[in-house]
């Protein structure tokens, strides 16, 4: 898929952002539309793109994150980007898959982020912020 195409776009989640969604609007904001206009809500209006719901067109997939197709679907395969795939799937899935340090301690960050009653837009700024130093980090090894 070309992001050409997804810019411009409105874009739809659930409320109260966790691991999996909270990667993926870094990703978009990152990578596709750093203006993107999303939205929180249970079900997609005609024209957004919605992504980790039932609907949407970016959800779990088999055994992928939403957080994972969405990079196979852009074609965005970089080191740092499938390390952080794997944190988020493993945070996300708990399936046993991958065994990286980061995992656990980004784990108990969004626990207490989802304890804090904060507001989706909070959680979303302070998930950009959080999954922008794991890129650059990883990135940086």
């Amino acid at each position: 898929m070309s992001l050409s195409a997804y810019r411009r776009k409105r874009w739809v989640t659930r409320p109260h952002p966790h691991v999996d969604r909270l990667a993926c609007i870094w990703l978009i904001r990152r990578f596709v539309d750093a203006k993107a206009v999303i939205r929180y809500a249970t079900r997609p209006r005609p024209g957004e793109i919605a992504f980790d719901m039932d609907e949407g067109e970016f959800g779990h997939q088999g055994n992928l994150c939403s957080f994972e197709k969405m990079l196979r679907a852009f074609g965005l395969d970089e080191p740092a980007l499938r390390a952080m795939a794997e944190i988020v799937h493993e945070i996300d899935l708990r399936d046993g898959r991958y065994a990286w340090p980061e995992a656990t301690g980004i784990d108990a960050i969004l626990e207490g982020w989802r304890l804090s009653k904060w507001s989706d837009a909070e959680l979303e700024a302070r998930g950009i912020a959080l999954f922008e130093g794991l890129y650059l980090s990883l990135s940086n090894r």
